[in-house]
């Protein structure tokens, strides 16, 4: 091994074995290898590693070691030398950053790897071996709550977005998914191959659902819920509707691009609104019908009350408030989605109403409508005004932060200003549009033009 690129500098010479403590002064300055007919090297960048998991294969006939790779080049702390064909105990996993089993290699075992585990783990691969009697489980988001895939043997290309990174656990074959599933969707008929785990919600085949895209062949669902399935991306075309476990899919086998999963509406526990209460840190999940409710008449005990997410059928509308005075204007929440999602300043709403209309508390005389989530368009958090100037809190009429998407009545103008008592710079915002920006203001006025 030696200090400089190209097999030059300082250099030393080692044999077989596993070198903790011993890399001496070439800890953290080696920056090429060159490695004998028959060996190969396995190298970590941290002093106590857990063995054999985070180590980086080094073969010189799989890759130029004149020149290491960026994340080893003067970072190795420990080195494992040994015969090729021969396989450290404990290893569970073979990945590598490029598809088709190329470019950067490291080994892990057995565990569960987050995006905090920092640069001992490369959570970013495109393409991975499992030994035998093992399985890894990848998660779009964080493990504790997101759709995940399940791989049962070598795949040559997870067909991920440049840049993706995995949180995964690496397990026995056959350890059993969390019991919160709604649909399975599987690669073979009868539920065999590979697995793709769905809450409720709607998915692309595309990104880090790509490998599933025209492979789906048999679909495990919970009772009481639905998939739709398109054979077009982004839910183009007439779906076809299942209701119930389905160990072959027929005339759609290999043809389904996107799908909806959501309650049936025709089965023994569907809900048109669902939400998550947490009354003194104990959190309660409670369905609800087409009305208005009270939060404080939902529960009927605890002293600290919250709304924490909310999700509905497709069609139906919740929004949440904080002005008790209904109809009112001033802060609420509107949510449209079947998909659950957490709500900011959860202390505050008091009131929720259930329908299929988004206006059925907006006040007749609103004038102006302001919303804060830039991504979701005409929903989430939002201000509703009359006409008027607001420069400060006065009872339920907030002024609001931001404008990310707004609504002004016709022959109206909503004036944003950057700093209180309507000074500063000034914004004025006319009829509709989505997704503007991240406008911040203090005070506003609302105005015929």
């Amino acid at each position: 091994m030696f200090k400089d690129k190209n097999y030059s500098g300082s250099h030393t010479w080692l044999t077989e074995g596993y070198y903790d403590h011993s890399l001496s002064n070439f800890e953290n300055k080696i920056s090429s290898i060159k490695l004998n007919t028959g060996y190969y090297a396995i190298a970590y960048t941290e002093k106590d590693p857990k063995l054999p998991s985070g180590g980086f294969i080094l073969d010189q006939s799989e890759s130029d070691l004149s020149v290491l790779n960026v994340n080893l080049n003067d970072d190795i702390e420990r080195l494992y030398i040994l015969e090729e064909g021969v396989t450290p105990d404990g290893v569970a996993a073979r990945t590598f950053s490029e598809p088709d089993y190329s470019g950067f290699s490291q080994i892990l075992k057995k565990d569960t790897y987050y995006h905090s585990s920092g640069g001992h783990y490369d959570t970013s691969f495109k393409s991975l071996y499992l030994e035998s009697g093992y399985q890894i489980t990848l998660y779009e988001n964080s493990i504790s709550n997101s759709p995940c895939i399940t791989y049962t043997e070598n795949i040559s290309n997870l067909h991920q977005p440049d840049g993706f990174e995995n949180e995964f656990r690496i397990e026995n074959t056959g350890t059993p998914i969390p019991d919160d599933w709604i649909a399975k969707c599987y690669t073979q008929e009868n539920y065999q191959g590979h697995m793709m785990v769905l809450p409720e919600g709607e998915f692309n085949f595309q990104g880090f659902f790509n490998a599933f895209n025209n492979k789906i062949k048999s679909i495990e669902l919970r009772e009481d819920y639905q998939v739709a399935l398109y054979a077009d991306q982004n839910f183009n075309g007439t779906p076809e509707i299942i209701t119930e476990s389905q160990p072959s899919l027929g005339d759609l086998n290999s043809k389904v691009s996107s799908v909806k999963v959501n309650m049936n509406p025709d089965g023994n526990n569907c809900y048109i609104a669902q939400i998550e209460i947490n009354v003194d840190g104990v959190s309660t999940t409670i369905n609800l019908e087409d009305n208005d409710y009270w939060l404080s008449e939902l529960v009927d005990s605890g002293t600290v009350r919250s709304i924490t997410s909310v999700k509905v059928q497709e069609g139906y509308t919740a929004h949440l408030f904080i002005n008790p005075k209904l109809p009112g204007h001033g802060s609420s929440y509107l949510h449209t989605s079947s998909s659950g999602v957490s709500i900011d300043y959860c202390g505050d709403y008091k009131f929720i109403s259930i329908s299929k209309t988004s206006n059925k508390h907006i006040p007749d005389d609103t004038v102006a409508m302001i919303y804060h989530e830039h991504a979701s368009g005409y929903e989430g958090w939002f201000f509703n005004y009359p006409e008027g100037n607001y420069s400060k809190s006065l009872e339920y009429y907030e002024v609001s932060s931001c404008c990310c998407s707004h609504r002004i009545r016709d022959g109206y103008a909503f004036k944003a200003y950057s700093d209180l008592s309507y000074a500063g710079s000034c914004r004025t915002y006319e009829g509709t549009a989505s997704g503007v920006g991240s406008e911040h203001f203090k005070s506003c006025q609302v105005q015929k033009k």
